[in-house]
């Protein structure tokens, strides 16, 4: 329905896209339309975490990166993960970086 609604005020778009809804209801049964259009659920979406993509191998790397200078940002595109994780990561295991000691 939402794409009649928004492709509606397209006479080139809307008569294509009726025309296939058309030819898809003739060729399901009754019951099968019927069960499709109720059943639009799915499978729940699955919460992702960084530990699902990142061994725990991976993360002391990355705290040991950022200890050693690296910036977040360059750690979170190395990592193929948003800055927001690197930085809940690294809050995680208590990492801050090295403060160069001064020459006095």
């Amino acid at each position: 329905m939402e794409l009649l609604r928004r492709y509606s005020n397209r006479d080139d778009l809307l008569k294509p896209l009726v025309s296939v809804l058309e030819r898809i209801n003739e060729d399901l049964p009754a019951s099968q339309e019927e069960a499709q259009l109720v059943s639009a659920d799915g499978p729940t979406p699955r919460a992702w975490h960084v530990s699902d993509r990142l061994s725990p191998t991976a993360v002391k790397t990355l705290v040991t990166s950022y200890r050693a200078g690296s910036t977040i940002r360059v750690l979170a595109e190395q990592y193929g993960i948003s800055t927001s994780s690197v930085k809940r990561l690294l809050r995680e295991h208590g990492a801050r970086k090295q403060r160069p000691r001064s020459a006095a």
